[in-house]
């Protein structure tokens, strides 16, 4: 049996797929993907998830108010919880310094 149907079978999925999950949303969402790149960093609290796009796609990212992000956050989120971990999504904007301070897990 393949890792991927083992892991589909117990409900377990790893950072890797996750952060493969999260890239091909992202590049749904902005005009230039060559641009995209999610980058995992692992912490003490979780897995810190850091989107870095092209400076135009920064508002397609973020939405209105910032709902696109809260809703990826949330959803990704949940899908952490349910496997009994926590992750954080954070944008990164080069005139601010990421820190993935905001945790997403409930």
């Amino acid at each position: 049996m393949s890792d991927v149907a083992q892991s589909a079978e117990t409900g377990e999925c790893d950072p890797l797929e996750d952060w493969e999950i999260l890239t091909e949303v992202i590049l749904g969402l902005v005009s230039r993907p060559a641009a995209v790149r999610v980058e995992q960093q692992a912490r003490p609290e979780g897995m810190c998830f850091i989107i870095h796009v092209a400076p135009e796609d920064l508002g397609k990212v973020i939405g209105k108010s910032g709902e696109t992000v809260s809703i990826l956050r949330k959803l990704f989120g949940r899908i952490a919880a349910s496997r009994g971990r926590k992750i954080f999504i954070e944008i990164h904007e080069p005139a601010r310094t990421s820190g993935c301070r905001r945790n997403v897990a409930a």
